[in-house]
């Protein structure tokens, strides 16, 4: 079963269920290139705020989960193996750890 219509240069046809449009008129096919534009500009959009949210979400995470360090609770450092510890858990760095290592030998 077949059903055509015309209607403003938009040629509509029905065949048995499916419905497909074809643009005959140059204004309407840029219509249809234009609507096409949006849907794909909107695909973009939506990909690109879950990367953003998903980064803030992240961000927030780790900043809210993290550990809290104030000055009191600094590493308290009393001898040349607690340098290498702070060392390698990244408290100090390596100038402060040579500092240390030095005032072991001096002792």
């Amino acid at each position: 079963m077949w059903k055509s219509l015309n209607l403003d240069r938009v040629e509509c046809t029905i065949a048995q269920g499916n419905m497909k449009i074809h643009f005959t008129s140059l204004g309407l096919l840029m219509l249809k290139f234009f609507i096409a534009l949006i849907g794909l500009f909107w695909r973009v959009l939506l990909i690109v705020g879950g990367l953003v949210l998903g980064s803030l979400w992240n961000a927030a995470w780790a900043f809210f989960t993290s550990p809290m360090t104030d000055d009191e609770e600094s590493t308290s450092i009393s001898c040349a193996y607690d340098a290498h510890t702070a060392f390698q858990n990244g408290e100090i760095g390596m100038g402060e750890l040579q500092y240390w290592c030095e005032q072991e030998e001096d002792l």
